[in-house]
């Protein structure tokens, strides 16, 4: 769920005849939204090992498809066994799924394309503080580069003159040149 971003429902059901190439192919059972999503490395790894004879990619100890709830319990016991302490569900699978994609860069709606959700909303969701690291991240870069803080020249720091800078803020804005200012910047 991790590299597919799947509902549970959908999870369950998918085995080798969803497999195209290097994709998953299947209808998004909630939404009937039609998925192609391209099959991680990691996910590779896993679906190489599973014989071409399992009805599904998820089965239970005698071979058999888990059902949803079944599978939730599944998610939810191994959490445990592995020493997780909040409440784990596939659910949450899918949210760390949307959260990866957006770490990566992804956009929203290349998230979409992955998951099948139909509402942006649900994703922005999911993605608020992925994009609140990025962007902060980006604005920091961008003042970096505003700003030649090894100038000599105290005028070169901004990259412009300042009486230069101070006379476009008041163009823009009701910004009045104050007199008898500190520096911005030490010498």
């Amino acid at each position: 769920m991790l590299y597919t971003g799947l509902r549970r429902s959908d999870a369950v059901r998918i085995g080798w005849r969803h497999i195209v190439d290097d994709r998953i192919e299947i209808v998004a059972s909630k939404t009937g939204v039609d998925l192609s999503i391209p099959i991680h490395d990691e996910l590779w790894r896993f679906l190489k090992e599973r014989p071409l004879t399992d009805p599904t990619f998820i089965i239970t100890a005698y071979g058999q498809p888990r059902s949803e709830k079944a599978f939730t319990g599944f998610i939810s016991e191994a959490a445990r066994d592995a020493g997780i302490e909040a409440q784990a569900s596939p659910h949450g699978l899918r949210k760390a799924a949307c959260r990866r994609l957006a770490d990566a860069g992804a956009s929203a709606h290349e998230i979409m394309a992955v998951t099948g959700h139909t509402k942006i909303e649900e994703i922005l969701t999911y993605t608020k503080a992925a994009e609140q690291k990025r962007l902060s991240q980006t604005a920091m870069a961008k003042m970096a580069g505003a700003f030649d803080l090894k100038s000599p020249n105290p005028d070169e720091r901004l990259g412009k003159s300042t009486d230069n800078v101070l006379k476009k803020l008041a163009q823009i804005s009701d910004v009045v040149r104050p007199t008898g200012l500190e520096p911005v910047f030490p010498p």
